[in-house]
Formats: C-alpha cells, sequence, structure tokens
C-alpha cells in the first residue's frame, strides 16, 4: 500500500508504562451478544510518520495474522497456543477504522482486563477497543497497526460486516467505505434486555413484581427506559440505575402488581439522549445485524 505507515506490535514495559486510558467499556456482538470490560491500554496517538503527511492519511489498519499471531507480537503467555485457520482458504483477519475513529481518547490498545494481562481468547497480548462501535473492529492478538492513504479492501471489510446503506440511523459512518448499495457496520444501535425474569416465568396476582434490566447504545447515554405490561399498549418510564460512564450498560427497573391470572406481555423500550430508540420491527438485512427490537417476555400469573 502506497504511503503506508506502519508499526509492529511490541509491548515493552516502557510502553505499558505510558499507559494513559483506562474505563469500562461494553463490547456487542453485531446481534445481541454481549461482555463486559474493563480494560487499560495505550492510545492511539498520532505517531511521527502520520503527522508528518499533513493529515492525508484515512484509514488505521490493524492486522492479526492467523499463522501464529501470539509469537509475531512477541509476548510470551504462558497459555498463548498458535492461532490456527479455520479453513485453508480463511482470509487473515486484518480491520481497519477511520484515522479519527482510532485519535479518539477512548480508542485504546488494550493489554489488561479487569486488573489482569488479557487471557488469551480476549486477545492477549494486546487488543483493540473500539468504544461505541461492534466487536467486529475489537481486534485481539494483535501483530501491526498501519496508516494507509487510501481504502482498504480486504475481505473481512468488504464483502464482509456490512448492511445496507441508509438502512439503520447511523450517526458514526464509514463513509470512504460505502459502496452504491451497502456500507460497513460501526456504532451499536439503540438496545436494551429485560434480564430479571425470562421468559414464561410464574408471578403471583396481587404481588409486586419488578421488572429489570440493561441499557446500551453507541455512547450518547440513555435517555429513558420504558416498560409496557400489556403487550405495548400502554407504557410507564422506568427508574435509571447509575451511569457508570457512556459506553457501559445502564440499568433500569420497573415494578408492578399484576391484577389477573394468564398471560402478561412486558416489553422494554429505551432511546437515548439524540432520540435513537428501538424498533417495532427488524429491519431486514442479509446478515441480521443490529438486532434491536423491543424486548418482550410473557409472564404467567397465578
Amino acid at each position: 500500500m502506497s504511503r503506508a505507515f506502519q508499526s509492529k506490535l511490541v509491548l515493552t514495559p516502557e510502553l505499558k508504562e505510558q499507559c494513559n486510558a483506562t474505563a469500562l467499556y461494553v463490547l456487542i456482538c453485531k446481534t445481541r451478544r454481549f461482555r463486559l470490560y474493563f480494560c487499560s491500554g495505550s492510545r492511539l496517538d498520532a505517531p511521527a510518520g502520520m503527522q508528518a503527511a499533513g493529515g492525508s492519511y484515512q484509514q488505521v489498519i490493524s492486522e492479526i495474522s492467523t499463522s501464529n499471531a501470539v509469537e509475531r507480537a512477541e509476548s510470551k503467555e504462558p497459555n498463548g497456543s498458535s492461532i490456527g485457520r479455520v479453513v485453508a482458504k480463511t482470509p487473515d483477519f486484518v480491520k481497519c477504522i477511520p484515522v479519527w475513529k482510532a485519535m479518539e481518547e477512548t480508542t485504546i490498545v488494550a493489554y489488561e482486563m479487569n486488573g489482569q494481562p488479557l487471557p488469551h481468547f480476549n486477545g492477549f497480548p494486546a487488543r483493540v477497543i473500539v468504544p461505541g462501535w461492534t466487536g467486529t473492529y475489537w481486534m485481539k492478538h494483535v501483530t501491526s497497526i498501519n496508516a494507509v492513504t487510501k481504502q482498504f479492501s480486504g475481505f473481512w471489510m468488504n464483502p464482509a460486516y456490512r448492511i445496507p446503506l441508509h438502512a439503520f440511523p447511523l450517526v458514526e459512518r464509514f463513509t470512504s467505505q460505502d459502496s452504491a448499495v451497502s456500507t460497513p457496520i460501526t456504532e451499536m444501535v439503540m438496545n436494551s434486555l429485560i434480564t430479571s425474569h425470562t421468559n414464561g416465568a410464574s408471578v403471583r396476582a396481587g404481588a409486586p413484581v419488578t421488572i429489570g434490566g440493561i441499557a446500551w447504545d453507541g455512547g450518547y447515554g440513555i435517555r429513558t427506559v420504558e416498560i409496557s405490561t400489556d403487550g405495548g399498549k400502554t407504557w410507564v418510564p422506568a427508574m435509571l440505575g447509575e451511569d457508570i460512564g457512556r459506553f457501559a450498560f445502564r440499568t433500569f427497573s420497573a415494578s408492578f402488581s399484576p391484577k389477573s391470572k394468564g398471560k402478561h406481555i412486558v416489553m422494554a423500550r429505551a432511546t437515548n439522549k439524540i432520540g435513537q430508540s428501538q424498533t417495532a420491527e427488524l429491519i431486514p438485512n442479509p446478515a441480521g445485524y443490529h438486532h434491536n427490537i423491543m424486548h418482550s417476555i410473557a409472564l404467567t400469573v397465578t
């Protein structure tokens, strides 16, 4: 690639001493699978080579070699086994993000999680953390980081991990990677889950029931969560829990006393501070990404 700035990842003690970022992050896969991390790492400060180019670099590429990522990163994790290919022709996992996103103070190269070195399956020795964006950009086992001046066209950017253009109300888009019909999946959409009860759980008529759960978005902040106990006919505001960070979960709770026996459909609907809300119907897309339909469960009142 022309005019590329390349930096091999070597986690020296000096680099770790320069750590200037510790934060709580939620990692969301492309649908509704999630993890909660408390990560420490170093920010992706602009290197001299990028500054000298007069800001002409467009994308930052992080790479993992599927042959032996841990050894190539010059790390000595005892359980750092080789990263083998899924099939013989699996492309190396290489992703890119726009420079403006890479330079945000919340984007870091993490080497610790919850105060301990990254476990192997969480990305040892280092992992790129791109808060607010989906997990496909949170590169594990990073071996190199490059800055390039032209669009990167690797398999994991196109055709993989893409959604129909303008199908979702996204604010942070990777516009230089747009095609006429699709765009890369980027930020997380507004979402919430009821976690206090499972579908089909039994409760007693007349007894107080507390519905609780978690809400999250791409980092704009949770404004409201509403609860319906009649299948979406009426809604009441839930009480929000402590705001521990714009990239963290926000808990919510609301109580009601079911008066009649039978099935009650309980639903949650979250809205963030820029007005994005959950959908009533799934937004069709080939890979089924951004599943943020309002969560509902059935409670059996006895």
